[in-house]
């Protein structure tokens, strides 16, 4: 926990004027090495994971029940990859699955380029510890009001991230479908889509109220009572730096509907179908169709 004297505002909590951001760095020439080098680390590795489940899946190496969270296997058989993969599973091959993974993809890459700060410099460290936290909070509200033996919440992580994304950058204009939108509405007009195409909004609500309650920790009590009880541990600034030195990544100016307009397409996402069984403070030292909640195997 940090506190701060009342009336000036320590470096850290002074705003940052938003900028949309390019999702990825480099020319149009860029070639598609050097496109997956400028994705930063943290997101690097969220992409990596949804499209190498995805492909074991495909190619018969794994069943979607190794990835799904199952809280008995996670305690009794130590089976820890559980708590991760099941945020990061997709779902079945389809193109609703396609953009989920292009609307996390999207989503994790401008937020790991300019998030909140949390003593890394809003970079890589700050988005892993902001990453963690959505896994815990989405993984304790599903075992206290929704469990089940089975559960993938991809979904819910992509809408998580959104919901932070636009909370740190309300102002910034988004083309939504050709209609420009503030980011701030982005999540709650994708929630509204799936409303209207029929599906279940309660993974993307438990993801959005798992991000309210990051946003509010991390951004409004501080504001409010100069508090910070979120701060990324030393060990995440020493490992991926702190900001974004060292991950090759540099700000740059772009569009801010690229996100937008894949979101839209996971907004309205239907069920891949049933398996069979910033804040700157200086450094100190060194789914898919799962988002319906419903079980594996469930008709």
């Amino acid at each position: 926990m940090w506190l701060h004297p009342r009336g000036q505002p320590p470096p850290h909590r002074q705003k940052k004027k938003n900028m949309p951001l390019g999702v990825f760095n480099g020319s149009g020439g860029s070639s598609p090495e050097e496109l997956f080098r400028s994705i930063p680390p943290v997101s690097k590795v969220l992409i990596v994971g949804m499209v190498g489940t995805i492909l074991s899946v495909v190619l018969g190496v794994c069943s979607p029940y190794q990835y799904a969270l199952s809280w008995p296997l996670v305690w009794n058989k130590f089976h820890l990859w559980r708590l991760f993969t099941s945020g990061m599973f997709p779902g079945t091959p389809s193109y609703e699955t396609l953009m989920l993974m292009i609307s996390m993809g999207m989503f994790s890459i401008r937020y790991e380029k300019d998030g909140f700060s949390m003593g890394g410099g809003g970079g890589s460290a700050d988005y892993a510890y902001m990453l963690l936290f959505g896994f815990v909070g989405i993984e304790t509200s599903l075992l206290l009001l929704f469990y089940q033996p089975f559960m993938i919440f991809t979904t819910a992580i992509m809408f998580y991230i959104c919901y932070v994304w636009s909370r740190k950058n309300p102002g910034m204009s988004v083309s939504f479908w050709g209609i420009i939108i503030n980011a701030l509405y982005v999540p709650w007009v994708m929630v509204a889509l799936r409303v209207v195409l029929g599906h279940s909004i309660f993974m993307a609500l438990l993801g959005i109220a798992v991000g309210h309650l990051f946003y509010f920790l991390v951004d409004v009590l501080p504001d409010l009572h100069d508090i910070d009880l979120l701060q990324t541990p030393q060990f995440l600034v020493n490992m991926l730096g702190w900001g974004h030195e060292g991950s090759g990544v540099t700000m740059q100016a772009g569009g801010g509907g690229a996100a937008a307009g894949a979101g839209a397409g996971a907004a309205g996402m239907p069920a891949p179908g049933a398996v069979r069984p910033p804040r700157d403070i200086p450094r100190t030292g060194g789914g898919s169709g799962w988002g319906t909640g419903r079980t594996l195997g469930s008709s």
